[in-house]
């Protein structure tokens, strides 16, 4: 819900990471927050999150970049943001030692992190790779 807090502080600019264990990619808590930000807000976000849709565990893409459209306020125009979504997955483009490590370790990347799920230095290296992976390809992809 942090970036429900964000959206009602009107940022502009706002990079969400979604960690949530989504092995289809359907997005579900994005969406469920999407409708929350539009009904309490009437804050409205244009994003495509269809293409986090998961094929044979590959995602169609691990970011999505939208546009925020908050409301005229106090006689002012309304403004625009960008929103930045990371998603947590795997995709084709994935370095092939993360694939690899797929194959040795079949709920990669979406383990549950219950505090008594222990995870061992090659899957937390695992994880930390696939989250720097997914973060720069986001950033090189950012129009600002």
């Amino acid at each position: 819900m942090g970036l429900l807090v964000l959206l009602r502080a009107g940022c502009r600019t706002i990079w969400c990471v979604d960690s949530e264990a989504d092995a289809k990619g359907a997005a579900s808590q994005l969406r469920d927050i999407r409708q929350l930000a539009f009904t309490e807000l009437d804050v409205a976000i244009d994003i495509d999150l269809g293409q986090f849709k998961a094929i044979h565990g590959l995602m169609g893409a691990t970011h999505a970049i939208g546009t925020i459209h908050y409301p005229s306020q106090s006689g002012q125009p309304s403004v625009t943001g960008t929103l930045i979504v990371i998603k947590l997955g795997l995709s084709a483009a994935s370095d092939p030692a993360l694939l690899a490590y797929l194959a040795t370790d079949c709920q990669f990347p979406h383990h549950k992190t219950f505090t008594h799920m222990a995870f061992g230095p090659e899957r937390m290296e695992a994880y930390r790779k696939l989250g720097f992976e997914n973060a720069v390809a986001a950033s090189a992809d950012f129009p600002g």
